[in-house]
């Protein structure tokens, strides 16, 4: 009767340490409200023409060297609105690596402008080198094997690691590949969106008041 059961006790074993790295992985603190970032940056001599054209020559020069994944959408010089999207990429949190996106505008006036920051959004893009994907591949493998060890499995050691790599590579993504984008959920994630978002507006003041 003991070997009847040992099966189904392994398995609830199994769900159980799943379970439990499930809860390990969801320790990060959740965010509490939106993530955003705004600056308003004075600059009295100049007329909104002669500021447009400064911050939209930033952005050109910038994107066409550091973010290169990043576009402006549309620049009106006019109405003195720049919208466009940010692109980070090699963003590194433990041993993965994710790009971050967010929506950004600018408002020109005379006188000054404004740089917002909304919309961020991550996607995964693989591991930080190929000795973290094999041992995320292992992790999973050993709960893989001890359901094989259970009875639960029939399949061979190379199906399992063929399932299990296509797997990882589907939630974790790549860098050609990236997965889907997902809205910020923790606290580490709006610390590195405020982190870009302060570096690049720092850049384009700079830039606007040397050039």
């Amino acid at each position: 009767m003991k070997e009847k059961w040992m099966p189904h006790i392994i398995a609830v074993a199994v769900f159980a340490v799943f379970i439990v790295l499930g809860l390990a992985c969801a320790t990060s603190p959740k965010v509490s409200g939106p993530v955003t970032f705004v600056d308003n940056v004075a600059v009295p001599d100049l007329s909104q023409a002669e500021l447009f054209t400064k911050v939209k020559g930033y952005f050109d020069e910038t994107f066409s060297k550091e973010y290169r994944n990043s576009n402006i959408w549309n620049s009106n010089q006019d109405s003195g609105i720049i919208r466009g999207k940010l692109v980070v990429d090699n963003v590194q949190h433990q041993d993965y690596l994710s790009r971050y996106n967010s929506t950004f505008t600018v408002e020109v006036k005379d006188g000054n402008y404004v740089i917002s920051f909304t919309e961020p959004t991550i996607q995964g893009t693989g591991f930080i080198s190929a000795e973290a994907r094999e041992k995320t591949i292992q992790s999973y493998l050993a709960g893989a094997n001890i359901s094989a060890a259970a009875g639960l499995s029939n399949r061979t050691d190379e199906e399992r690691r063929a399932s299990w790599e296509k797997s990882v590579d589907s939630g974790y993504g790549s860098k050609t590949n990236p997965t889907d984008e997902s809205p910020v959920k923790y606290d580490y994630q709006a610390v590195n969106f405020n982190e870009q978002w302060q570096k690049l507006a720092a850049e384009l003041k700079r830039y606007v008041m040397v050039n």
